[in-house]
């Protein structure tokens, strides 16, 4: 499995906080140019911050969500109203994010693309993986 615990969180400052680079490696993501991205951003104020390549960034996790959808849509062959209504859901999402001009995100716009927020729009990670996981069930 990729993904491993790490002993920091907010309930335990004193632990060390993983580095950009450990969580990416930790997520089984081997770009390294991820890092850079991560040491170039900066806050530009309560809430709002400068991303590098934040757009860049949005249509990677679209492409994402598009390969998550995939598996999904060959398992159901000619019923795919599961898969239909996350990919609209994921389009609706997608085409609802506020423009990112000159690479600066808002902290909400940031949750809503990495939290996956349950809404009755937002298609996530999370809503995949669980369609996913029961249609894993049915196979074992």
């Amino acid at each position: 499995m990729c993904l491993r615990s790490y002993s920091w969180s907010p309930a335990t400052p004193s632990a060390r906080a993983p580095t950009p680079r450990e969580e990416r490696k930790a997520c089984c993501i081997a770009e390294p140019g991820f890092d850079r991205i991560a040491a170039r951003s900066e806050a530009l104020g309560p809430g709002v911050y400068h991303v590098p390549e934040a757009r860049d960034l949005t249509a990677i996790l679209a492409q994402a969500l598009d390969t998550m959808l995939a598996p999904l849509a060959l398992a159901e062959e000619e019923d795919n109203a599961t898969t239909q209504h996350l990919n609209d859901r994921k389009n609706r999402h997608l085409h609802e994010l506020p423009a990112l001009e000159g690479d600066v995100i808002a902290a909400e716009t940031i949750a809503a693309l990495t939290l996956g927020r349950p809404g009755p729009t937002a298609c996530s990670l999370w809503d995949l993986h669980e369609e996913i996981n029961r249609l894993h069930s049915f196979d074992t």
